[in-house]
């Protein structure tokens, strides 16, 4: 059921953008101008009145009559055709206005239509062309039957939930549920007498069932004498909802009819009673339904609760609900048990092990939506062939039958306001995973011109915050984390297929999963393409074969953003057939050197993505886009200089250059009157480049940073710019390069500087004078400011009195050579009515040759009480006079102030430390730390008193340090010891130790006899202890929660301490340890029943390994390394180790031959590294893994043919690396690794070609380093073997890049 939802929505807010340009006043002085027919216009807008009324009849009969459906799109390609028509002549008019000559604008559009004829009869007739194809489907809305002012019900009559449910088939909502009853058993002080608590998710996430699960709860029947389940759905008609409650709570049927009956009867039902309701499948967020509904609920007891169930974010808000919970997707895991219970009605789905695999894969394509695989499960219950699965498998979940997934997603959609509509099916470009950031989706709407036109655009960008903001409340979007951890947003793979059925034909995205021949159509709009080689190249034909195209952009889904590069003949060749563009990004093409000036023939666009290029200069006919709004040139690093006549883009509404290092901004940028960000303003004394152009940049906002200020010769000029005036400035940067030689010249020019006191941040930095301005104090000039840094302020030997800017929570004073003392001034005088740094959390001096003294001023403990982190950085002549009392403080650091002698605050709630130059974050290192330390004599000091609520503590390079007490510490989870000769024992007990290492430690003998008493410690890791004898005493009781155990290079222990390793271990690694390996048969290891991982290794005296039952069977992964005379490996040892998913075999030189019966089949991942008397990869057995997805071979310089015929198809990644020898890959062997994904070649210098039949067609990745043969051969275009690898997407060859 692929139905294009999109039609009636698209258009309704098309619509609105065509008679906005129809009454454009514009348009209308150009056909005045030309004498063009102005009835033309007129019969246009009287055919859009005439489809306008039926379209939303039109968007509900789409769904189930074909026919309609064909209609709405051809209604929107010619809607589209009107668009670009009038976008063309209102280019023209702008072109005019901008000085370009009114040749050089009718030029242009008559470029635009014809060659031929006259401009004035191409316009008519392109205008007739598309009023007769209007013409005619005006015609068809009556034939089709639609009518105006009607639409159908969007869906099926719902049937209503109830409280009614099988717990036994709820899955992974069991800690959901947990949280819900305890807020339910709460009597929480922020609730009145009635508690709102809603869940919230997107449609089919499980919320009914959540909240059915606790309703049944014991707990829950037992504290609430009065219960009821609502489902309210979308009809919200407050009458019918009271009488369902009043149903509800008193069993009965009520016959009287009205609201006043209802509430009276359930206010004195419900009077002083403690009372559960559930309102299943709420839409209305109308405060005054809400309100009328609660009155009589309110008079019910304390504690009583209402849960609400809802998609919609903003209902919680109408109700002002503070805290929310959020229902999450499942693991897969869980959606597949959910699956399996439907699909195989409660019978083991074991005994089918084909149609597990199978259903296993249809569940990732749920992507943890439980409605989904319960639809799924159901559709599949009577079918037992596998090939009925495998189509269920391989097709698109909207195209499946009896399909319950769509209807209850596209209610969701349903309810959309038409704007909002369109935004969200623009959002198919986005391919599944992608993480976008608001920001960057905000932007794309408005170049598509969805928040309406040019000249509203700090509005435009507002409205379309509040639509991105209303589609993340309704659950369309969800919270996620961009490549670079910074917080982002993507949509659920379900609710992308969604927007993409809604945006048929008119959306589409290119990626690796599509043939390569382009599946464009010529009434596509939108395109977006995966960023990856090759791929654009391929399917150049097939994009030009939509000539229409609005947007053109390269998505990244790799985990780390990479550069890429293209052919820029291609990408220009492209470009001159797209002259609709109205979105363009290049960006991360980083061998993109320039831009042809054909980008002039892009009339159209809005929206231009430069970012991250190699590109060097920008051509001046770019300064003709005169559409242009959106120019995005972050990163780009070899930038030198903008165009000189950039000034002319006078609808450029946003200039990000952050991260490029231009030379100068151009000249007369005062002209760009609608720009709104500008990164920085650079000042020159040449005419057009003064500070004064700001001044008619009335909409900046965001942040601003203002260069070269040695340059402003004329304080007025600083006056004209208006920084003052710019009220939407959040953050401003003055800054002046070089030596001042006039303070006051730069007194007066800072004077009027003065930011509007809306800003919050300001740096000033460079500044000459001996004294700041007045209005840098607690006045109203900086009443806001948060952040404050003041640098390189060389020549002023006071500081303003910061401590009156009441808002100002984070301080940095840098580089102030000519301070010596800080005093009351700092604080703005002791007698002050404020106290001073009252919000302050973070304060950074740094660089101050001369400050000596901190003198205190008032009371002291009233002083910086919320101070969280205090830096004080190279600042050699302070001597004393620290603040005593930060109560607040959690971060202290002191560097190079060698003659501080002062004592350490008193800090409660500290918790990272650093002192001299080495720092751990939570925590405290010391480092060459000695007794004579002005600041600390004994380490005991840190854990008793100063700093008891220390985390992590880590030691290094201590020759005094011989014991340590764990009790001194706390609040102690992770120690750290590491090189300290003298150590020899850690004592005490404590039980929040999480994590301890001892490493390097040659004096550390033992651990207390009583043993270790920390019951959570959770990793323990001893390196290097020459002369440990004994682990902890009984480790199986007392470091019960012990889960990583890592023992290395202790040659003197000889055993596990009686009774054995604590149960839950889940890693082992014992490495270089001779005499406790020497007794591996007494580890009892096969008893383990947690273990996963176990590697060994350093171990001479052992030719044939592992021992039976020496390794418990349910290990996931071996390492085996540095076995100097292994020669073998024991099949007994590793039979019935049927989990094994990961196996490496390192450094074991004899090892030449496996076993006749193979390796466990289950292996996953194996690794063959350092086998020297390896002569052929069949040895290995490799054939018989079926389930291999990942080889590698490394360092078997016996080997000189690999791979050879045999190895399993299902390999995705295959690495072969430091072959010296090897001279050729076998043909066959690679042609049958048809998953092959990934391939690296590394350091194979005899390898002197590629197959002669090529690489898989699969393969997506290859990497080729230090083989200088085969690198000459891989050369781009010219190398012989470039023809076997050009089809492939990523190519990274180390003498090509």
């Amino acid at each position: 059921m692929a139905a294009a939802l999109i039609g009636g929505a698209f258009l309704s807010a098309s619509l609105q953008v065509l008679f906005d340009r129809l009454a454009s006043q514009k348009v209308i002085d150009f056909f005045n101008g030309r004498n063009l027919n102005n009835k033309l216009l007129e019969k246009l807008k009287i055919m859009m009145i005439s489809v306008e009324g039926v379209l939303d009849d039109a968007e509900e009969k789409q769904i189930t009559r074909p026919a309609v459906r064909k209609w709405l799109d051809e209604l929107k390609d010619a809607f589209y055709e009107a668009d670009d028509l009038l976008d063309e002549i209102a280019y023209a008019a702008l072109g005019s206005e901008m000085g370009a000559g009114p040749q050089t604008s009718i030029d242009s559009v008559r470029k635009f239509f014809s060659s031929q004829g006259q401009l004035e009869k191409e316009i008519e007739s392109k205008l007739v062309e598309i009023l007769e194809k209007l013409e005619y489907l005006v015609n068809q809305k009556n034939v089709l039957g639609l009518k105006e002012g009607i639409g159908e019900k969007p869906l099926s009559q719902k049937i209503p939930t109830t409280s009614v449910m099988d717990e036994s088939g709820v899955y992974g909502r069991e800690e959901d549920k947990e949280v819900i009853v305890q807020l339910l058993l709460s009597d929480d002080a922020n609730y009145n007498n009635l508690g709102l608590i809603p869940i919230i998710g997107m449609g089919g996430i499980g919320k009914t069932t959540l909240a059915q699960f606790v309703y049944n709860d014991s707990r829950v029947k037992e504290q609430f004498g009065f219960k009821a389940w609502i489902s309210v759905s979308e009809e919200f008609d407050v009458l019918k909802v009271t009488r369902d409650i009043l149903n509800g709570v008193t069993s009965t049927i009520h016959d009287i009819n009205t609201l006043d009956h209802f509430q009276v009867a359930l206010k004195n039902q419900l009077a002083d009673k403690k009372f559960l309701l559930v309102f299943d499948d709420v839409w209305n967020d109308h405060y005054d339904h809400w309100d009328i509904l609660l009155k009589p609920l309110k008079t019910g007891a304390k504690g009583s609760k209402i849960i609400i169930t809802t998609r919609l974010q903003s209902v919680a808000s109408v109700m002002g609900v503070v805290q929310t919970h959020h229902v999450k997707e499942l693991s897969d895991e869980e959606c597949w048990l959910l699956f399996s219970k439907h699909a195989f009605d409660g019978r083991r789905s074991s005994a089918n092990p084909n149609l597990e695999k199978i259903g296993r894969e249809i569940v990732r394509k749920c992507n943890g939506l439980p409605l989904a695989a319960k639809s799924l499960g159901g559709l599949l219950r009577s079918k037992r062939k596998p090939e009925e699965w495998e189509r269920v498998l391989k097709n698109n979940i909207w195209n499946l039958p009896r399909d319950n997934i769509l209807p209850a997603l596209r209610l969701s959609y349903h309810f959309l306001p038409s704007p909002l509509k369109q935004c969200f099916a623009y959002c198919a470009i986005f391919p599944k995973g992608y993480v976008f950031r608001k920001e960057e989706l905000v932007l794309l709407w408005m170049g598509e011109g969805f928040l309406g036109q040019a000249g509203f655009s700090m509005e435009r960008e507002v409205i379309g915050e509040e639509y991105f903001d209303d589609l993340l409340s309704r659950s369309f979007f969800n919270p996620n984390k961009d490549v670079w951890l910074r917080p982002g947003f993507s949509m659920h793979d379900l609710i992308n297929d969604l927007a993409r059925s809604v945006a048929g034909e008119f959306c589409f995205r290119l990626d690796d999963d599509d043939d390569d021949s382009c599946k464009v159509t010529p009434r596509t709009r939108h395109l977006s393409y995966v960023l990856r080689k090759n791929l654009l190249p391929r399917n150049s034909k097939g994009i030009t074969s939509a000539p229409l195209l609005r947007t053109f952009i390269p998505v990244h889904l790799s985990a780390s953003r990479k550069y890429h590069d293209i052919d820029e003949k291609v990408i220009h060749d492209t470009l001159r057939k797209l002259v609709h563009l109205r979105v363009l990004s290049l960006s991360w093409y980083d061998s993109l050197l320039k831009i042809d000036d054909s980008i002039s023939n892009l009339k159209h666009l809005r929206h231009l993505n430069l970012s991250r290029t190699s590109i060097k200069i920008l051509p001046e006919s770019l300064c003709s886009l005169y559409h242009l709004e959106i120019l995005l040139l972050v990163g780009c690093y070899k930038l030198v200089e903008l165009p000189l006549h950039l000034g002319n883009l006078a609808n450029l509404c946003i200039l990000d250059i952050e991260w490029t290092y231009l030379q100068k901004t151009p000249p007369h940028m005062g002209r760009l009157t609608k720009l709104q960000k500008l990164s920085y303003f650079m000042i020159a004394k040449e005419s057009g480049y003064s500070i004064q152009e700001l001044g008619n940049l009335h909409h900046l906002r965001g942040g601003l940073v203002i260069r070269n200020l040695e340059n402003v010769m004329q304080v007025e000029e600083a006056l004209r710019a208006n920084i003052k005036g710019k009220i939407y400035l959040k953050n401003l940067e003055l800054n002046w390069k070089g030596e001042v030689n006039d303070s006051l010249h730069a007194r007066r020019l800072l004077e009027q500087l003065e930011p509007h006191e809306n800003v919050e941040t300001l740096t000033i930095s460079g500044y000459g004078s001996t004294r700041f301005p007045d209005w840098i104090d607690g006045g109203s000039g900086l009443s806001r400011v948060v952040t404050l840094k003041l640098d390189g302020c060389r020549h002023v030997c006071q500081l303003p009195p910061l401590g009156q800017l009441v808002h100002l929570k984070k301080l940095s004073i840098i580089d102030f050579p000519e301070i010596v003392s800080i005093g009351p001034e700092f604080y703005g005088g002791c007698t002050s009515m404020k106290k001073p740094f009252q919000c302050l959390e973070v304060l950074r001096f740094a660089n101050m040759p001369q400050w000596q003294e901190w003198v205190m001023c008032g009371n002291e403990e009233e002083d910086f009480h919320l101070l969280q982190e205090l830096y004080i950085i190279n600042c050699p002549a302070f001597k004393h006079s620290l603040p005593q009392h930060l109560p607040s403080l959690t971060k202290l650091k002191i560097r190079m102030c060698e003659r501080l002698v002062a004592s350490l605050p008193r800090v409660p709630r500290i918790i990272t430390v650093k002192l001299d130059d080495v720092t751990l974050r939570d925590g405290y290192w010391l480092s060459t730390f000695r007794s004579q330390s002005p600041l600390l004599e004994r380490i005991e000091q840190l854990g008793c008193g100063l700093f008891n609520n220390l985390q992590v503590v880590r030691i290094e390079q201590c020759d005094f340090l011989k014991c340590f007490c764990l009790e001194s510490f706390s609040n102690l989870k992770h120690l750290h010891i590491e090189d300290c000769p003298n150590f020899e024992m850690i004592n005490g007990n404590y039980i929040s130790l999480i994590s301890l290492g001892i490493k390097q430690c040659p004096n550390f003998v033992s651990f207390p006899k009583v043993g270790l008493e920390t019951p959570n410690l959770k990793t323990l890791w001893l390196m290097d202890c020459s002369n440990l004898k004994f682990l902890p005493e009984f480790m199986h009781s007392l470091l019960y929660s012990l889960e990583e155990l890592v023992i290395r290079n202790c040659p003197k222990l000889e055993s596990f301490p009686e009774g054995g390793l604590p149960s839950k271990l889940r890693l082992l690694e014992i490495v270089s340890c001779t005499k406790l390996i020497n007794g591996r048969n007494q580890w009892n290891l096969y008893c383990f029943s947690s273990l996963l991982r176990f590697e060994i290794g350093g171990y001479r005296h052992v030719e044939c390994f592992p021992e039976e039952s020496l390794l418990p069977p349910t290990l996931t992964s071996l390492e085996i390394r540095d076995f100097p005379n292994l020669k073998s490996l024991q099949y007994k040892g590793y039979q019935h180790l049927t989990s094994l998913q990961s196996l490496t075999i390192d450094n074991c030189p004899e090892l030449q031959l496996l076993p006749e019966e193979g390796l466990p089949s289950s292996l996953t991942s194996l690794k063959i590294w350092d086998l020297q008397n390896l002569e052929y990869v069949v040895n290995l057995k490799i054939q018989q893994l079926a389930n291999l997805k990942e080889l590698s071979i490394s360092n078997c310089p016996k080997l000189k043919s690999v791979p050879e015929e045999g190895l399993p198809s299902t390999i995705t990644s295959l690495t072969i690396q430091d072959f010296t020898d090897l001279e050729s890959l076998n043909s066959n062997g690679l042609q049958n690794l048809t998953s092959l994904k990934e391939l690296s070649i590394e350091n194979c210098p005899k390898l002197h070609s590629l197959p002669e039949g090529g690489l898989p067609s699969s393969l997506s990745y290859l990497f080729i380093q230090h083989c200088d043969l085969l690198e000459k051969r891989c050369q781009r275009e010219k190398g012989e073997d470039w023809p076997k690898i050009s089809h492939i997407s990523d190519i990274y060859i180390s003498e090509c890049y």
